[in-house]
């Protein structure tokens, strides 16, 4: 086990001399399916590392967050249904905040965000693995993509947090929460489709539509009964998106 310790008293030193409006926790470790050794890594980023800021937050008179959380806690539609242990250490983070609100008096703006995307993403995400595959020779198994996705790029994912953190700024509301989504569902394999016009032969080639199953609790079609971030809308369409990707 690794000793990843957060030092609780320089954060509230730190925020004492800061003093910001409005703090943003981007914090995170994603996994889509979690092995054993990822455990420590979830809990100490998506839990315990969140808890440390806030209650450094709280101490030194800092109330406002905004939280960026997933939209993966509602499988099957459900209120909350977590598709992956990720996305229930995420809710447990939430619930944690619930305290700070109610007896710290934090003001918090939740962001479900959705399929994000951008260049230099590190992520084991479908579009980072699909723009590595220029250095591989193995081809990309993948389901038969009939499942609908919400794409969004990260400059509006970024435009998203600075309309949040004026909401918490001005809201007396202790809690809110908002979906950070695209215009429009796509099912992946129409995605795909698109996407392989875009690429390289050499990359376009090796993606194989088709080969794989579903993984166990896919998200077929995603939460869309959530309120879309208000004042918000996505400005960059998935192909300049893309586009933007491969030039980086």
């Amino acid at each position: 086990m690794v000793d990843r310790t957060f030092d609780r008293q320089k954060l509230e030193a730190l925020f004492k001399s800061w003093k910001p409006d409005v703090v943003f926790h981007l914090a995170s470790h994603f996994v889509v399916e979690h092995t054993s050794e990822d455990l420590q890594r979830l809990v100490e980023s998506n839990i315990l590392f969140g808890t440390v800021l806030v209650d450094a937050m709280a101490a030194a008179g800092c109330h406002r967050i905004v939280n960026a959380t997933t939209s993966w806690t509602h499988y099957q539609q459900e209120v909350y249904n977590p598709v992956c242990l990720y996305a229930a250490t995420k809710e447990a983070f939430r619930s944690i905040l619930k305290f700070y609100e109610t007896k710290r008096a934090l003001k918090t703006v939740n962001l479900e965000l959705y399929d994000t995307y951008g260049p230099g993403d590190r992520r084991r995400k479908l579009i980072p693995t699909i723009l590595g595959l220029q250095s591989t020779s193995k081809p990309m198994e993948l389901s038969p993509g009939e499942q609908l996705v919400y794409f969004v790029y990260i400059d509006d994912v970024v435009s998203a947090l600075i309309r949040a953190a004026d909401i918490v700024y001005d809201s007396s509301t202790p809690s809110q929460t908002f979906c950070v989504r695209g215009a429009a569902p796509l099912a992946l394999k129409q995605f795909l489709q698109a996407i392989q016009v875009l690429l390289p032969p050499e990359i376009a080639d090796k993606i194989q539509v088709g080969k794989k199953s579903y993984r166990d609790n896919e998200v077929m079609v995603p939460w869309d009964a959530g309120p879309v971030l208000p004042g918000w809308a996505p400005t960059i369409d998935l192909e300049e998106g893309i586009k933007r990707c491969l030039n980086s």
